[in-house]
């Protein structure tokens, strides 16, 4: 059986069942079994954390006080309180913004109310889809207004456009193409 050596050059082996790594001294290794451990180290290795510094390098700085203060304890539970109640961002309270916007979505939908119950009577789906549109979207409307107004667009400089997609906010673009759904059925 032919087999290579660590030189990579062709041995015969004698057909008797002897081994290609038998003999042949201490440069010799079985192929298979436990695997060596690493090659001994040459030369002392230091401690870089106890050595004294080489000469040309620079000392450490000292630490500035702040950091040689002891750590506080820290309530978690507060900190996971104060987490859950907000993302994050401040954003006002402002009522007299709530009340308006239920206004107007009280008054579109009182509106829309007489369309939708004479055109639920008649024949035609356009008489009923229009009105129906238009209710669907004004109480969405009112409330991405709200989030507007309220401040829920300031985490466009955080997020980008992308706070567009999220709630209160999302409900502006979908109440406005209820809104042009509902004129082109009417």
């Amino acid at each position: 059986m032919d087999r290579r050596d660590e030189n990579a050059n062709w041995q015969e082996t004698g057909g008797r069942g002897e081994r290609w790594f038998e003999g042949g001294g201490d440069r010799r290794r079985p192929v298979s079994g436990v695997p060596a451990g690493p090659p001994p180290m040459r030369g002392p290795m230091g401690d870089p954390l106890r050595d004294p510094i080489p000469p040309g390098f620079p000392a450490p700085h000292e630490p500035s006080p702040v950091l040689r203060e002891a750590t506080s304890a820290v309530d978690s539970a507060a900190v996971r309180r104060s987490i859950a109640e907000t993302d994050g961002l401040y954003r006002s309270k402002k009522p007299i913004f709530l009340a308006l916007y239920l206004a107007l979505g009280a008054l579109g939908e009182l509106l829309m109310i007489r369309p939708f119950l004479s055109g639920a009577f008649e024949i035609s789906a356009a008489a009923v889809l229009g009105p129906l549109l238009a209710m669907i979207a004004f109480p969405l409307l009112a409330i991405g207004l709200y989030g507007l107004s309220t401040g829920a667009a300031t985490a466009v400089q955080f997020q980008g456009p992308r706070v567009w997609l999220r709630t209160p906010l999302v409900y502006i673009p979908i109440a406005l193409g209820l809104l042009i759904a509902a004129g082109t059925a009417a």
